[in-house]
């Protein structure tokens, strides 16, 4: 399943929205994969127009609904406290929506930033749309259970400052790029000293 946040929601409902999104969200529901919590319903629905939320709440209706109880409020507490620990100042209410989605064993599908930004600290795993948004059941859900990310070493141009860049990560098909410091902010562990190359290459 994947959990769809309020930022996909707006996004598609909009008539200048991306169509991009839109076409992802369609073919989420098609598949019968979109799921819904209450964190995504309340900011979705508070801000609709009262002319168009009794609309929109029909279609929370038919949707599967990932409960939150104490123990997830507790988990979103921790990794709240975790997050500000490595310098990344999130919303709590995104950070109670990535902690339903851990939980609930979910994808999140995200127009946000800041679930970039708690994915590799959290474990969260991201959904990608798929060739003309349609779903995309490949997640990589195993990478951090099977193997341990190694890195490698790089510089476009002997004048620029050494950068980090991984093989693959769950969070793009691309490889992320990042500067010496930014690893340290995010793994909250010493760079690499030899070039090396994860498992999953």
């Amino acid at each position: 399943m994947v959990l769809v946040d309020t930022s996909v929601w707006i996004e598609a409902s909009r008539r200048d929205g991306r169509q991009e999104v839109k076409y992802a969200l369609q073919g989420l529901l098609e598949a019968y994969e979109a799921t819904l919590c209450g964190p995504v319903e309340m900011e979705f629905l508070g801000g609709a127009k009262p002319t168009e939320r009794e609309r929109l709440q029909a279609w929370c209706n038919v949707l599967p609904y990932q409960r939150s109880d104490q123990k997830i409020w507790r988990k979103a507490a921790l990794n709240f406290s975790q997050l500000r620990s490595k310098g990344i100042a999130a919303p709590w209410n995104d950070v109670l929506i990535a902690s339903i989605a851990i939980e609930a064993n979910c994808r999140i599908y995200s127009c946000d930033r800041h679930f970039e930004m708690m994915a590799p600290i959290l474990r969260l795993f991201l959904y990608r749309p798929g060739y003309m948004g349609g779903y995309n059941p490949d997640w990589n859900r195993n990478i951090f259970s099977r193997t341990t990310l190694t890195w490698k070493l790089t510089t476009k141009h002997p004048t620029t400052r050494p950068k980090l860049q991984c093989c693959r990560m769950i969070t793009t098909l691309s490889p992320q790029t990042f500067t010496v410091s930014e690893w340290r902010l995010i793994w909250g562990r010493p760079t690499p000293q030899l070039t090396e190359f994860c498992a999953s290459c």
